[in-house]
């Protein structure tokens, strides 16, 4: 249950993030969405089928049409550009979510949230989101975690900068702990406290739900031996 709870987040917060890219808001860091957007466009969560771990996902749409339209993206709009984000982020995340979000900083935001989303198959072999109507649907598996992860990480190969170690190692453990604004995070590694440093642009909606969780972190070693944030990703 604990894992249906977590995707019911992460489908919650990418609705949101779906609406912002529409309305071509500047990637959001901090905070939760605006409070107006949070009204037009919350998503509606529900038990699909009771007694199973399906959940269904609903827009609402006004009460009643507006004299002056506000530029908010319709239900149907919002929706079928959320599920396009999911399929192209699954199954071809260099190609044909490019072609979907060209922002740089949206498309990361999007292929890290997806990839939360999908199972790393050791307590959830797959999930699969089905649009309304009878379309094919979008399965995630941890298959398709594989592809976002090695997508993420020709991004994220860079130059190494001086007096940071180009060896990568991967810190498994519990993220306890973390001051964006600071730059850091903290994880527990076999009982020992790590803080990982150079945290940079991670938003928060992202890694806020992570915490007191099991992550796997990516790190390089930086000048002063202290290890410097390259990724993170939550496990099951």
């Amino acid at each position: 249950m604990d894992v249906v709870l977590d995707k019911v987040q992460i489908v919650q917060n990418l609705f949101f993030r779906t609406a912002e890219f529409l309305k071509d808001l500047p990637l959001r860091k901090h905070g939760p969405p605006s409070k107006e957007l949070q009204a037009r466009c919350r998503p509606w969560l529900f038990q699909s089928v009771p007694g199973s771990y399906q959940f269904a996902v609903a827009i609402q749409k006004p009460a009643q049409q507006e004299m002056f339209p506000s530029g908010d993206p319709e239900p149907e709009v919002l929706t079928e550009t959320f599920l396009s984000i999911l399929r192209a982020t699954g199954e071809d995340p260099d190609e044909n979510l490019k072609a979907i979000v060209p922002k740089d900083d949206y498309r990361a935001t999007f292929l890290k949230m997806t990839r939360n989303l999908a199972p790393t198959g050791k307590v959830v072999e797959q999930i699969e989101i089905h649009g309304s109507g009878d379309r094919e649907p979008i399965t995630l598996s941890s298959g398709s975690r594989k592809v976002i992860s090695d997508s993420l990480r020709v991004a994220a190969d860079k130059p190494t900068l001086p007096g940071v170690s180009d060896k990568e190692t991967v810190l498994t453990g519990v993220l306890r702990a973390l001051h964006l604004d600071d730059d850091w995070i903290e994880v527990t590694v076999d009982s020992r406290h790590q803080r990982v440093t150079g945290v940079g642009e991670v938003v928060d909606d992202l890694i806020g739900p992570m915490v007191n969780r099991e992550v796997r972190v990516r790190v390089r070693q930086n000048k002063r031996g202290l290890p410097s944030f390259i990724d993170i990703e939550q496990e099951e």
